[in-house]
């Protein structure tokens, strides 16, 4: 059922006329096209002889497309096989040219959670090519390349940022993404402990951060801050080291040395993370007090003395009671 348009005349086709139109989608930008062929699917791939380049127009959504960019000007034959290979004649260079056509099934972008696991790439390929991939990053590894599926496994992230690896296909990349992990856990250590009031706890206060595989995680940002209670007592962490404090490679953070204030009672410190919290209970004794002797001997006049009370615990000053 094919026409063709001869020194302006229209050639009949079982007596009916038949005439030609120029498809304005695939002619537009062209220079010296020549050499056509067409797959089952109705989709034409043509030279484009000055632009040096194989073109195809797309027969679902008419639009051309640019195949070959180089190495094909002085062409004037090519047909498909329809398994994606294309064979061109190439007058210039006395050969026939074979272009095999590739193109990656999926988006050239895949998103990946933090926890390890698998996943692949699917890519159509054109008969006979032989299908290797490559990845550049250890923590991505190529699996499998069968049945144009390339399988791929991926460890866990146990960083907080995400990272990115490429998957190379025929000179074509896959861009993969796998997020950083999340905390989820803080277990504490130092909780429900007391120290005489003005004196320093004896146990740090410790809290480990794991994501939601109890996996440690490093680097994470911990903030520990004092709530009084309700008799003000309280207390105060030293300057050093500066907060908040980054968890080591075990997952833990260690609170700077904190110090019961003057005032007896429980109260409160909260470790935070982003919106995660932890809590520790403490308390702060009150001193207890000694004589300093168990006896003392006075004159028969009358006068007076004093009888010394000494602390426990440092940081309290003695008193003196007059006798009379």
């Amino acid at each position: 059922m094919c026409t063709s348009r001869i020194s302006g005349t229209t050639r009949l086709r079982n007596g009916h006329p038949r005439g030609l139109k120029t498809l304005a989608s695939v002619s537009q930008g062209l220079s010296f096209p020549n050499a056509v062929t067409l797959d089952g699917e109705g989709n034409v791939y043509f030279v484009d002889g000055n632009n040096n380049a194989l073109k195809e127009w797309n027969a679902s959504n008419q639009t051309v497309s640019t195949l070959v960019s180089s190495g094909v000007n002085g062409s004037f034959g090519v047909v498909t096989d329809g398994q994606g290979n294309f064979y061109i004649a190439n007058t210039s260079t006395s050969s026939i040219l074979k272009l095999s056509d590739a193109y990656l099934g999926l988006p050239p972008n895949l998103n990946l959670g933090s926890q390890a696991g698998t996943d692949s790439v699917t890519v159509l390929l054109g008969a006979s090519i032989p299908l290797s991939a490559t990845s550049d990053q250890a923590w991505l590894t190529i699996t499998s390349t069968a049945n144009g599926v390339i399988a791929f496994a991926f460890q866990a992230n146990t960083l907080l940022a995400s990272r990115v690896a490429h998957i190379t296909v025929m000179g074509q990349q896959v861009t993969v993404t796998q997020s950083g992990d999340v905390p989820v856990n803080l277990t504490t250590s130092g909780s429900n402990q007391s120290t005489p009031w003005g004196t320093e706890f004896p146990a740090p206060l410790q809290v480990t951060v794991t994501d939601a595989n109890l996996i440690p995680l490093a680097g994470v940002a911990v903030s520990f801050s004092v709530t009084s209670g309700t008799t003000g007592a309280g207390g105060t962490f030293s300057a050093t080291p500066p907060m908040p404090i980054l968890t080591n490679a075990s997952g833990s953070a260690t609170a700077p040395t904190l110090t019961a204030n003057g005032i007896a009672g429980t109260f409160t410190v909260t470790a935070s993370v982003n919106a995660l919290t932890a809590t520790f209970s403490l308390t702060n004794t009150g001193s207890t007090y000694a004589l300093a002797s168990s006896s003392v001997l006075v004159g028969s006049a009358a006068g007076t003395c004093s009888v010394r009370w000494i602390p426990a615990s440092p940081m309290v000053s003695g008193s003196r009671h007059s006798i009379p």
